[in-house]
């Protein structure tokens, strides 16, 4: 009868790894669209004003930000970095983005 079934110890625990891993997934699901937004808000398209080199120049470093905001949510999943500390690393990495471009 108790063939194919789990132990309640490690059925428990799959089921919070489950958990966990969702959880994971969904914080970095909100990270990714907070960072696309802020992305967004800052795109050369929506600066007109400036000139092409300068929108050239604010392109790579966007590029640069989306690669270390990607990077960011990596290293929280294998480390279990909360979300906060996320945001903040990913918040600073666009103010120093746009401190060097000014």
């Amino acid at each position: 009868r108790t063939e194919g079934k789990k132990p309640p110890s490690t059925a428990a625990f799959s089921m919070f790894e489950s958990m966990r891993r969702n959880q994971i997934i969904a914080d970095e699901r909100v990270a990714r669209d907070r960072v696309r937004q802020a992305l967004r808000r800052d795109s050369p398209a929506t600066l007109s004003a400036q000139t092409n080199a300068a929108a050239t120049r604010r392109g790579e470093n966007e590029a640069r930000s989306r690669r270390h905001a990607l990077a960011a949510t990596d290293a929280a999943r294998e480390g279990g970095e909360n979300l906060e500390t996320l945001e903040r690393s990913t918040r600073e990495e666009l103010e120093r983005r746009r401190e060097i471009e000014w």
